[in-house]
C-alpha cells in the first residue's frame, strides 16, 4: 500500500510533465489550458487525499507519513541546489513544483495528524498551484 501511494506521488508529477506543453499550447492558442491542467491536477490531489485517508483506516503508522515528509522536503530542496535542475519552458517551473511539493507535504502533514482529507473539491487549489506556469511573465514563473 505504501508503495502504491508512493507512486501516486510520483504519477501526479510526471502526469504534469508529460500534458504540461501540451495545456500550454492549448492556452497560447486561446484554449483553457489552465482548466485542463487543473483538472488533471485535481484528480491527482483527489486520489493522493484517499489514499492517505485509506491509509489512516487500515494502519496506526505515523512513521510512514514522517517518510513522505522527509523525502518531498529533500526533493524540494534539490531544485535548488542540484545543478541538473533548469528551468524549462516545457516543464513546470521551479516556482510551480515547489508550490506544488508543498501542497501535496501539507496533505501529509495532515494525513499524519489523522485529518480526514477531503477526497475532491481540489479545483481552486490546483489553479492557485498552477497559475504561474500559464500567462506568460507575470512574475510568478521563473520559467
Amino acid at each position: 500500500f505504501e508503495k502504491f501511494i508512493i507512486k501516486n506521488i510520483n504519477d501526479t508529477f510526471s502526469s504534469l510533465a508529460e500534458k504540461l506543453p501540451e495545456y500550454k499550447s492549448i492556452a497560447q492558442n486561446g484554449g483553457l489550458g489552465l482548466g485542463a491542467a487543473s483538472s488533471n491536477l485535481e484528480i491527482r490531489l483527489s486520489w493522493i487525499a484517499i489514499n492517505i485517508n485509506s491509509y489512516n483506516a487500515r494502519y496506526n503508522d505515523n512513521t510512514f507519513f514522517d517518510t513522505v515528509i522527509n523525502s518531498l522536503q529533500a526533493v524540494e530542496k534539490s531544485l535548488f541546489t542540484d545543478s541538473a535542475v533548469k528551468n524549462d519552458s516545457e516543464k513546470m517551473s521551479v516556482v510551480g513544483t515547489t508550490k506544488l511539493i508543498d501542497y501535496i507535504t501539507n496533505m501529509f502533514k495532515q494525513g499524519k495528524e489523522g485529518t480526514i482529507l477531503s477526497e475532491g473539491s481540489y479545483w481552486e487549489d490546483s489553479q492557485d498551484i498552477l497559475s504561474s506556469e500559464f500567462g506568460g511573465d507575470s512574475g510568478g514563473s521563473l520559467a
